[in-house]
């Protein structure tokens, strides 16, 4: 599972100090500028869901024996519906978030069936996030992969990763499974991971989208200093 392939570069993260977060039209603790590098509405509170919490170094995990960092130990995963069919994922970390080392993986299993998608492992969608550049490596039913748009940012010690995902709906839920893994770069070794874990949040939602996540005018690199 250590293949980290960055097929569609979308945006740099745009890494913003908590002391300098600008304005939050709707409340929701995410910039309006973040919101819009991750093609949210600015204007609506977004709501996430707890869906995998993981115990931190000093809390007994057994990780980075010679690559740790407060910044790459994780802590938590949230997911919400932000519009449609886009999902929009919230990584904790003990402490700001070290991009520059990092090499990040969703694995996310859409379907609840392991004879479709990836064909070793059963997922449809690899959500990467290596050296600050977010990509998707996405598999149809028969394991054919292509790419698709991801956006990400990075706010604190959260990483967030924003993506038009097909997932499983069940009774206003989309519900599926995800796991996570975590690298470095230099050393190349696993830091931190989640193990297979089920979510069921929010579903597909009939609020309209208000960007496309492949949009090249919103989709610029983007490394941007906040003072």
């Amino acid at each position: 599972m250590r293949t980290l392939l960055p097929v569609l570069l979308l945006a740099m993260c745009v890494a913003l100090p908590v002391g300098a977060q600008g304005a939050d039209t709707d409340g929701d603790g995410l910039p309006d500028a973040i919101e819009k590098q991750l093609a949210t509405d600015p204007n609506f509170a977004e709501t996430l869901t707890l869906v995998a919490t993981d115990k931190t170094k000093a809390e007994g995990d057994n990780v980075g024996q010679d690559n740790y960092a407060p910044g790459l130990d994780l802590v938590a995963v949230s997911l919400g519906n932000v519009a449609g069919n886009r999902y929009l994922w919230r990584v904790d970390f003990a402490d700001t978030y070290v991009a520059d080392n990092s090499g990040f993986i969703i694995y996310l299993y859409g379907d609840d069936d392991k004879t479709t998608g990836r064909q070793d492992m059963g997922c449809e969608y690899m959500l990467t996030c290596g050296q600050g550049s977010g990509a998707i490596r996405a598999f149809a039913p028969d394991g054919k992969e292509h790419p698709e748009p991801l956006r990400v940012a990075v706010v604190g010690k959260s990483l967030y990763l924003c993506a038009d995902l097909t997932i499983t709906q069940q009774e206003g839920k989309a519900v599926g499974a995800f796991q996570v893994l975590h690298e470095t770069k230099n050393p190349y070794k696993v830091v931190d991971s989640i193990a297979l874990t089920k979510f069921a949040v929010a579903g597909d939602s009939p609020r309209a989208k208000i960007i496309g996540l492949g949009d090249l005018t919103a989709s610029r690199n983007m490394n941007v200093t906040w003072g």
